[in-house]
């Protein structure tokens, strides 16, 4: 799997906060929420237990707040579709992300997956989400890929 440039950015930023909290994850979004007046926008949530604190999911929370706080870009990705709790986002800058490719968050699950092999490339999505969010993606491969290269966003409808 190779890793997507700003997932990895993310991740290493997240790291750093969580060192400067000390791992202590109350410390790390109290931390955080001091960005967050910055932004003028809601960034955190609080994760649902302190044992969840180093499942990747719950850096999923940290890793928006912590590039909405950025100012050099916008990484809003727009919704294409939902179905059965998944959620599928696509970012159009192809320069800053290389292969083709769009996100789908489960719950505090994520994955990256390749628009044109429709591989999973990064991620912890269950497998019974990969298998629903590959199935939806076979449906509508060519739209993605059509979005991809147009930069144009489109609603697609969810699986049937």
């Amino acid at each position: 799997m190779n890793p997507d440039p700003i997932v990895k950015e993310v991740r290493e930023a997240g790291a750093k906060l969580a060192a400067e909290a000390g791992d202590d994850v109350h410390r790390f979004f109290e931390n955080l929420r001091r960005v967050e007046k910055k932004c003028d926008k809601p960034l955190v949530r609080e994760p649902v237990a302190k044992s969840s604190w180093r499942r990747p999911g719950l850096w999923l929370i940290a890793e928006n707040a912590i590039m909405q706080s950025k100012p050099r870009r916008s990484l809003t990705m727009p919704v294409i579709a939902r179905f059965y709790g998944i959620v599928i986002k696509i970012y159009f800058s192809q320069s800053e992300h290389g292969v083709a490719h769009f996100h789908a968050v489960y719950g505090e699950f994520n994955g990256v997956f390749n628009i044109e092999t429709l591989e999973m490339m990064e991620g912890d999505l269950p497998l019974r989400a990969q298998r629903l969010v590959r199935d939806w993606a076979l449906q509508y491969q060519q739209e993605l890929l059509q979005m991809w290269q147009t930069n144009e966003y489109k609603h697609l409808p969810g699986l049937e």
